[in-house]
């Protein structure tokens, strides 16, 4: 088994009006991660799950990951514990 921890891409500043928790990725995160998963991808690798922590930037950089692979949208009817569940 392989794990792979992946750091968030930029996230907007917490002076944004939003709580820490809401905090999105910023265009230039978005960039970033984009990057990240097509490095993942020239070099095969592959997930059978895909979980993170319920703040929006870290599900957002995770969808991203999940999209550029062909995984599944996440299910929100899991709940807060699970909210940031990928399956593939």
């Amino acid at each position: 088994m392989d794990l792979y921890i992946l750091r968030h891409g930029k996230a907007e500043p917490c002076d944004c009006g939003a709580t820490d928790a809401e905090r999105k990725l910023t265009g230039k995160g978005k960039e970033e991660i984009a990057l990240v998963a097509q490095w993942m991808a020239s070099r095969g690798i592959k997930f059978n799950l895909i979980a993170t922590s319920p703040l929006k930037r870290v599900y957002e950089t995770a969808g991203i990951i999940a999209a550029s692979r062909g995984g599944e949208e996440p299910d929100h009817g899991l709940g807060r514990a699970r909210a940031g569940w990928y399956y593939r």
